[in-house]
């Protein structure tokens, strides 16, 4: 296995297992990974995306587009509204992928006791991640299909 740097010490990859399952299996994120911008919050999604279940990306994908169709149609109050909830989702979304390669990180390196235990956060996390995102999904996307039916009269 390989070593990270860290504040100018080498240390085995397995610390650094280690020192990030402490914040996956605590259930909450550290200060620091909590505070990203929304922007780095968007690009790292972008990066992770492909690894998300197509129930999933579709969901995401949906409420950009309408959060993009908002915007276009000048509601920029229900835009905001839409992108605030999904950077909380994506906040989610992260520590369930982060959680994810810690556990293959440890299962690579033979610690199944802390593989284990990160399989059992990286599931608390999917699944708190996928019911935000139908919230999220059911206070716009449902309001807006409410919206819809009420025009058609």
């Amino acid at each position: 296995l390989g070593a990270a740097a860290v504040e100018g010490e080498e240390r085995p990859l397995k610390d650094d297992v280690d020192v990030v399952s402490s914040e996956c299996v605590s259930g909450v994120l550290s200060e620091s990974s909590t505070h990203f911008p929304m922007k780095k919050i968007e690009i790292r999604m972008d990066e992770v995306k492909h690894e998300l279940d197509i129930k999933i990306q579709s969901s995401v994908d949906r409420l950009e587009r309408l959060k993009k169709e908002r915007a276009s149609l000048e509601d920029f109050d229900m835009a905001g509204r839409i992108k605030e909830s999904l950077g909380n989702v994506y906040a989610l979304l992260l520590s369930f992928t982060d959680c994810e390669s810690k556990m293959r990180e440890a299962a690579a390196a033979e610690d199944y006791v802390l593989a284990s235990r990160l399989k059992s956060e990286r599931d608390l996390k999917r699944e708190a991640a996928t019911q935000a995102l139908q919230e999220v999904e059911g206070k716009f996307i449902g309001r807006m299909n409410e919206a819809v039916g009420d025009l058609s009269i």
